[in-house]
């Protein structure tokens, strides 16, 4: 049985573990470089989309809706890629770098070199 809504555990910052857990995939060095910069043009698509969530709590709530949108977005800007770049792992990488972001104020876009105290937020 898998956790939904709420019931998904949280660090002590408040992200998401798997927003955590997402965050250090995408951190990690990617085995293709060109499947990694549409993965992570992907995940800019997405927390472009996010940027009208101003608030963590509003993250959370966001993210317990449904999230069909985000597949809706993959296919439209991959249609021939988007089932190898892990929707469900950019999607939660997204709302990993957008709760950064709410939380630090500063602006983070995922197609270019990320800072590496990012790293410090992806400890699951």
């Amino acid at each position: 049985m898998g956790l939904s809504g709420s019931d998904q555990r949280e660090n002590v910052s408040g992200m998401r573990d798997v927003w955590c857990w997402a965050l250090s995939w995408f951190l990690k060095p990617p085995s293709s470089a060109e499947k990694r910069a549409k993965q992570a043009a992907l995940v800019e698509a997405i927390k472009t989309e996010l940027r009208m969530v101003e608030a963590v709590e509003g993250l959370h709530e966001f993210y317990c809706r449904d999230s069909r949108w985000c597949l809706e977005l993959a296919r439209q800007r991959f249609p021939n890629d988007w089932p190898a770049l892990g929707v469900h792992a950019t999607t939660a990488a997204a709302y990993g770098l957008r709760f950064v972001e709410i939380m630090t104020g500063r602006s983070l876009d995922a197609r270019q070199p990320l800072p590496r105290w990012l790293s410090e937020w992806a400890i699951w």
